[in-house]
Protein backbone atom coordinates (compact mmCIF):
# COMPACT_ATOMS: atom_id res chain seq x y z
CA UNK A 1 0.00 0.00 0.00
CA UNK A 2 1.30 3.26 -1.11
CA UNK A 3 1.38 5.61 2.49
CA UNK A 4 -0.32 8.37 0.51
CA UNK A 5 -1.29 11.56 2.93
CA UNK A 6 -3.86 14.43 2.43
CA UNK A 7 -3.82 17.21 4.71
CA UNK A 8 -6.32 19.94 4.18
CA UNK A 9 -5.78 23.37 5.67
CA UNK A 10 -6.72 27.01 4.94
CA UNK A 11 -3.03 28.18 6.57
CA UNK A 12 -0.46 27.74 4.29
CA UNK A 13 2.13 27.21 7.20
CA UNK A 14 0.47 24.60 8.60
CA UNK A 15 0.07 22.45 5.64
CA UNK A 16 3.96 22.77 4.79
CA UNK A 17 4.88 21.53 8.89
CA UNK A 18 2.79 18.64 7.95
CA UNK A 19 3.39 17.78 4.65
CA UNK A 20 7.42 17.87 5.92
CA UNK A 21 6.65 16.14 9.36
CA UNK A 22 4.91 12.99 7.23
CA UNK A 23 7.53 13.35 4.78
CA UNK A 24 10.37 12.71 6.92
CA UNK A 25 8.84 9.51 8.17
CA UNK A 26 8.61 8.38 5.01
CA UNK A 27 4.98 9.12 3.90
CA UNK A 28 4.16 10.65 0.43
CA UNK A 29 1.99 13.61 1.66
CA UNK A 30 0.61 16.42 -0.07
CA UNK A 31 -1.33 19.60 0.98
CA UNK A 32 -3.65 21.76 -0.03
CA UNK A 33 -5.67 24.48 1.17
CA UNK A 34 -9.03 23.67 -1.86
CA UNK A 35 -11.43 21.19 -0.77
CA UNK A 36 -12.44 20.75 -3.82
CA UNK A 37 -9.28 19.86 -5.14
CA UNK A 38 -8.55 17.71 -2.20
CA UNK A 39 -11.45 15.97 -3.13
CA UNK A 40 -10.32 15.34 -6.55
CA UNK A 41 -6.99 13.97 -5.63
CA UNK A 42 -8.47 11.46 -2.76
CA UNK A 43 -10.57 10.17 -5.14
CA UNK A 44 -8.64 9.59 -8.28
CA UNK A 45 -5.63 8.55 -5.75
CA UNK A 46 -6.88 6.93 -3.59
CA UNK A 47 -5.56 8.35 -0.69
CA UNK A 48 -6.23 6.60 2.78
CA UNK A 49 -5.02 9.17 4.88
CA UNK A 50 -6.37 12.27 5.40
CA UNK A 51 -5.75 15.05 8.01
CA UNK A 52 -8.41 18.29 7.74
CA UNK A 53 -8.47 21.48 9.58
CA UNK A 54 -12.23 21.94 10.51
CA UNK A 55 -12.89 25.34 9.60
CA UNK A 56 -12.43 26.54 6.52
CA UNK A 57 -13.86 29.24 3.72
CA UNK A 58 -16.20 27.50 1.37
CA UNK A 59 -16.45 24.11 3.01
CA UNK A 60 -15.97 22.96 6.17
CA UNK A 61 -13.48 19.87 7.36
CA UNK A 62 -17.25 17.83 8.40
CA UNK A 63 -18.54 18.29 5.16
CA UNK A 64 -15.44 17.21 3.62
CA UNK A 65 -14.79 14.31 5.58
CA UNK A 66 -18.41 13.43 4.74
CA UNK A 67 -17.51 13.68 1.09
CA UNK A 68 -14.43 11.70 1.16
CA UNK A 69 -16.39 8.78 3.13
CA UNK A 70 -18.54 8.72 0.60
CA UNK A 71 -16.55 7.23 -2.26
CA UNK A 72 -16.30 4.36 -0.60
CA UNK A 73 -12.55 2.97 -0.32
CA UNK A 74 -10.81 2.63 3.17
CA UNK A 75 -10.10 5.89 4.56
CA UNK A 76 -8.71 7.01 7.85
CA UNK A 77 -9.51 11.16 8.23
CA UNK A 78 -8.43 12.98 11.30
CA UNK A 79 -9.42 16.22 12.63
CA UNK A 80 -6.19 19.04 13.38
CA UNK A 81 -8.39 22.62 14.27
CA UNK A 82 -8.48 24.96 16.90
CA UNK A 83 -12.14 24.83 17.02
CA UNK A 84 -12.51 20.68 18.06
CA UNK A 85 -14.29 21.38 20.95
CA UNK A 86 -16.80 23.40 18.40
CA UNK A 87 -17.93 19.65 17.46
CA UNK A 88 -19.26 17.30 19.84
CA UNK A 89 -17.18 14.18 19.70
CA UNK A 90 -20.84 12.40 18.40
CA UNK A 91 -20.97 14.63 15.17
CA UNK A 92 -17.11 13.99 14.61
CA UNK A 93 -17.75 10.40 14.75
CA UNK A 94 -21.07 10.66 12.61
CA UNK A 95 -19.15 12.86 9.84
CA UNK A 96 -16.78 9.73 10.05
CA UNK A 97 -13.90 10.83 12.13
CA UNK A 98 -11.47 8.54 13.26
CA UNK A 99 -9.69 11.22 16.26
CA UNK A 100 -9.18 14.69 16.58
CA UNK A 101 -6.27 16.73 17.38
CA UNK A 102 -6.20 20.13 19.06
CA UNK A 103 -4.20 22.80 17.58
CA UNK A 104 -1.24 23.35 18.37
CA UNK A 105 -1.21 20.01 18.16
CA UNK A 106 1.41 17.45 19.71
CA UNK A 107 3.60 16.22 16.25
CA UNK A 108 4.19 12.80 17.86
CA UNK A 109 0.55 12.16 18.83
CA UNK A 110 -0.45 12.75 15.38
CA UNK A 111 2.66 10.76 13.76
CA UNK A 112 1.60 8.08 16.30
CA UNK A 113 -2.00 7.96 14.71
CA UNK A 114 -1.33 8.11 10.96
CA UNK A 115 0.94 4.71 11.75
CA UNK A 116 -1.92 3.23 13.56
CA UNK A 117 -4.27 4.53 11.01
CA UNK A 118 -1.83 2.46 7.97
CA UNK A 119 -1.65 -0.71 10.20
CA UNK A 120 -5.56 -0.77 10.24
CA UNK A 121 -5.91 -0.01 6.55
CA UNK A 122 -3.14 -2.79 5.51
CA UNK A 123 -4.73 -5.67 8.11
CA UNK A 124 -8.11 -5.13 6.48
CA UNK A 125 -9.11 -7.39 3.75
CA UNK A 126 -9.27 -6.87 0.17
Amino acid sequence: MDKKIMCVDDEEDILIMLEELFKTEGYKAQGTTDCDEALKLIESERIPVVFTDLRMPVMDGMELCKRVKKFGFPTRVFAISAYVDFYSLEQMVEAGFESHFPKPFNMEAVLAECRRAFEQLEAEPG
